[in-house]
């Protein structure tokens, strides 16, 4: 009576057609019956990582309500609230500091020579809007990369891997859903290589893509058809498309009530003479 998801590996998939026909023998002028197969490969796994062959699939979603689709595309880095859906869903991108990816502060770090312990986007749950829908299964992580260069903004060699897991892996970077009473409460994402590189390396403050993610170890991006009439197509994290879960999260414009779950960054730093 439940729904079943599967994540199929359609690599090691065929389509097998068993059929029976009619065969003259010649030699003794009889009509034989026989039978065999054919088989149809989808895509094929290569030895360098690759896929040989062509795999679609077609996703239909029902329309966002308005007052979801007047949080969306904006343009402002002020939203009350952030839509994460997989699938041919929704994500986020995430502009530090402010909206135009300024480098004041960063350059105030610089001057005041300090020296980063650890930094954190804490993203919180907005358990109203979760629990106003009902049976809400709640995707179990996120993932934030460089939107700019699809790239980690973690270094996964020396992250704690703990066992071969979703949850066991990078756990220093997390991104792991926090719940209380079996609900979640929030998602901490450690960026901290990601600021010191910025104050360090002298590295460009990019724009940051959030979405869910059902394999943390996976981090390509690919070619996607957006809903957006100026950048009608931009690279998004594959790993979007194979979960078919969704969240609300508090973004940084929240009302009075909700202001302790705001959008938050965290920077924990030391003072040098």
């Amino acid at each position: 009576s439940d729904d079943i998801m599967l994540l199929l590996d359609i690599r090691n998939a065929n389509i097998t057609i068993n059929y029976s026909y009619d065969r003259f023998n010649t030699a003794d002028d009889v009509v034989e019956k026989r039978s065999t197969s054919y088989v149809i490969s989808l895509i094929r796994g290569l030895q360098t990582g690759l896929v040989s062959g062509n795999a679609v699939n077609t996703l239909n979603n029902d329309p966002y309500p308005q007052a979801i689709t007047d949080q969306m595309d904006t343009g402002q880095n002020d939203a009350s609230r952030i839509y994460l859906k997989g699938g041919s869903g929704s994500y986020a991108e995430i502009n530090l500091f402010d909206k135009s990816n300024s480098e004041e502060i960063i350059n105030q770090i610089k001057a005041n020579n300090w020296i980063i312990n650890e930094a954190n986007l804490v993203f919180y749950v907005d358990r109203m809007a979760l629990d106003a829908a009902g049976g809400v299964i709640e995707p179990p992580r996120i993932y934030l990369y460089n939107a700019e260069t699809g790239r980690l903004i973690f270094n996964p060699d020396r992250d704690i891997i703990e066992s071969q897991t979703l949850f066991g892996l990078f756990t220093n970077y997390n991104g792991i859903l926090e719940e209380e009473s079996d609900k979640g409460v929030k998602y901490k994402l450690r960026i901290t290589d990601h600021i010191n590189n910025m104050i360090v390396r002298d590295s460009t403050n990019a724009t940051l893509g959030l979405v869910l993610t059902s394999d943390i170890t996976f981090s390509g991006v690919a070619n996607a058809m957006l809903n957006d009439p100026e950048n009608p197509v931009g690279d998004v994290a594959i790993v979007n498309t194979l979960t078919p879960l969704g969240t609300v999260l508090f973004g940084t414009n929240v009302e009075p009530q909700n202001a302790d779950k705001k959008l938050k960054l965290e920077i924990f730093y030391t003072e040098t003479n």
